[in-house]
């Protein structure tokens, strides 16, 4: 067994899944279809080769994580290579793909291979499987059956909001309303409408609160059935492009990436070919990245001197995907914020009517609460942009790296964090930087111009369940 071990694992790294150059690989191809970043499918795709590893040699039925299946998916429409080199030359076996025939006892079924699997992983890797790719089996089948296809050119697809994030929502509304009540009492012209607006208000913030205080209740029930546990919390993936686009009114992905392949050797900064003296950025020839994306792609644009606007779609891009990630991973949420504008929104629209109808009473109550969703946007932002448990993922970055440069500090999570001023311990980078900055500089100038299973010959089938009800 070890010895057919070692060379299923030989043969299962050695595999290709692009055996020539494609314009779209299917590592890019999976990360777009998931919004997975490069190198998160990177690792799902080294994980979907345990997987089949796993399939061969631990004798029993296996069933893959919903991350892997994915993969899984993916491969079996490359077809020809499929079922005609991997599996016969690679695997030296068929791997079927049988998705659940429904029911309880199915789904127990796959829930019990799913065990199996991640103990059979740790036995014969000598490690547990990564937690973000491979939950536990609760978290695994927790929503088992809510997969389906959705075209985002159609649709719009937002996030299901939170307990926590239902209750900052309640507080908002109560705090909005107190803010109502003031603006109205100062426009109102007698006492008597003072009162009939104070009842009023008293009551509605009474019934709000009679709603939210069971609803924290339900949230505690509910977190014990679906929400992580602490325990895993902690070992999430911290990437440096997360640092770089938690501000929400600028983000650090070209510094991170040119100060990173400057310490790696990659790029340089020397004298122009034209003699002039002035110092340009280049590429080190034969030291091109391999990932992270954002580095190949930052790599190709100094070596064919991209223009302004692909360097703007570039940043753009990859902030976007990050987002999304950060998103999908329960780190940062969108929904409060927009809420947050949309009711900005509204209050400016009865504002213009209110100014059209020339109601001066109700004009003032508007402008003052336009004044104040204006003023508070950005405070709204910074205190409901991130989750609490993002919040908590990142809160030991800010405190360590809160100043831009201090000496023993690494380099690299401050620039994600505070750009070229947390390069500034490096030796000569106060040479380098202004460099850097008028590379970027040109830019800014110019832009206006589910669950399946296997078939193993070794022990039968495999499978997850993760595909339906």
């Amino acid at each position: 067994m070890p010895d057919r071990f070692a060379e299923v694992v030989e043969r299962v790294e050695a595999y290709r899944f692009d055996p020539e150059p494609r314009a779209l690989s299917f590592q890019q191809r999976l990360a777009r279809e998931n919004r997975w970043s490069g190198r998160f499918a990177a690792r799902v795709i080294d994980e979907y080769r345990r997987f089949c590893i796993l399939a061969v040699c631990s004798g029993h039925p296996v069933t893959p994580s919903e991350g892997v299946d994915q993969v899984w998916h993916l491969h079996l429409t490359y077809s020809r290579s499929y079922w005609n080199c991997f599996c016969p030359e690679v695997l030296g076996m068929p791997l079927h793909h049988e998705p659940t025939a429904g029911g309880a006892v199915e789904g127990q079924k796959f829930h019990d291979w799913y065990a199996k699997t991640l103990e059979s992983y740790e036995r014969l890797f000598g490690e547990r499987a990564p937690e973000d790719i491979w939950p536990s089996p609760k978290l695994r089948f927790a929503h088992a059956a809510d997969w389906c296809w959705v075209n985002r050119g159609r649709v719009w697809v937002i996030p299901r909001p939170t307990m926590w994030l239902k209750w900052l929502l309640m507080v908002a509304v109560m705090l909005l309303m107190v803010a109502v009540t003031a603006a109205v009492v100062m426009a109102a012209p007698s006492s008597g409408d003072v009162a009939t607006i104070l009842t009023v208000s008293g009551g509605a913030l009474i019934g709000l609160l009679g709603v939210s205080l069971p609803g924290s209740e339900a949230a505690k029930s509910e977190r014990k059935t679906v929400e992580e546990p602490d325990d895993t919390r902690g070992q999430q993936e911290v990437k440096l492009e997360y640092l770089a686009v938690l501000k929400t009114d600028t983000d650090y992905l070209a510094e991170l990436s040119l100060v990173r392949q400057l310490l790696e050797g990659r790029i340089q900064v020397g004298p122009d070919l034209s003699g002039d003296g002035q110092l340009n950025v280049t590429v080190v020839p034969g030291r091109a990245p391999l990932e992270p994306s954002l580095d190949v792609e930052v790599h190709s644009l100094i070596e064919q001197g991209g223009s302004s606007q692909d360097w703007k779609q570039m940043s753009d891009r990859h902030r976007g995907q990050l987002e999304q990630e950060l998103i999908e991973r329960g780190l940062m949420s969108k929904v409060f914020c927009t809420v947050w504008d949309f009711f900005t929104g509204a209050v400016l629209f009865c504002l213009v009517v209110f100014s059209i109808l020339r109601e001066e009473r109700w004009l003032k109550v508007c402008g003052l609460l336009f004044l104040v969703c204006m003023l508070s946007r950005s405070v709204v932002d910074r205190l409901f942009r991130l989750t609490v448990t993002g919040k908590r993922l990142f809160r030991p970055y800010y405190r360590r790296f809160g100043r831009a440069a201090q000496p023993g500090n690494e380099v690299l999570p401050a620039v994600a964090l505070h750009g070229f001023a947390g390069a500034a311990q490096l030796p000569g980078f106060e040479v380098i930087q202004p460099v850097f900055e008028r590379l970027l500089g040109r830019a800014r100038d110019d832009s206006g111009s589910g669950g399946c299973g296997g078939c193993s010959g070794c022990g039968g089938c495999g499978g997850c369940g993760g595909c339906g009800g």
